[in-house]
């Protein structure tokens, strides 16, 4: 057993050595909050509300470089409770790899975009990742971070929400 355990051992460390991000890759990746976040949200009439959420990700990014890539990001969410709505938000994404010849790819990236919820109105989303991706083989990564988000809407009965936490996900390189 023990001498198993040593061979799968090299052996991880051998194949980690080819996952390297190089430029003209294209990441593509799924997620969700996994119901780790914490919420401060204004509402027009300066209330505040607790929330249950699903939401989930898609990203896909395109390294020009072997340590930064550019992309899009889409998401869904869905908040359930006294007032309950759904909406999407979809915008632009940079990220930067600190290491990119590894199987384990520490990162940061802003977002910045577009949010449509059909109770809480319109605006804008701003919003910045810390995180890693581990690569369990050549395509395949584990995406794990903690995240901030800045909302602001206008036309609908939230102003303002601020929302920070983790993410889980696969990401796929192609």
């Amino acid at each position: 057993m023990k001498k198993t355990l040593v061979i799968l051992f090299f052996i991880t460390i051998t194949i980690s050595l080819y996952r390297k991000l190089k430029p003209g890759d294209i990441l593509l990746s799924v997620g969700t909050s996994i119901g780790f976040n914490s919420y401060e949200t204004t509402y027009t009439n300066n209330t505040i509300q607790e929330f249950k959420r699903f939401d989930i990700s898609l990203t896909g990014e395109y390294m020009i470089t072997t340590k930064l890539a550019l992309g899009g990001s889409y998401g869904y969410l869905k908040k359930t409770g006294d007032l309950e709505y759904k909406g999407y938000y979809i915008g632009g994404i940079i990220s930067y790899y600190f290491n990119p010849e590894g199987n384990i790819h520490p990162y940061v990236s802003l977002k910045l975009g577009f949010v449509d919820w059909d109770y809480a109105g319109t605006g804008n989303v701003m919003g910045s990742s810390l995180g890693i991706l581990w690569f369990m083989n050549k395509s395949i990564a584990l995406r794990l971070s903690v995240y901030y988000k800045n909302f602001t809407l206008e036309n609908g009965s939230v102003t303002s929400e601020y929302r920070s936490g983790s993410n889980i996900g696969f990401l796929l390189k192609l």
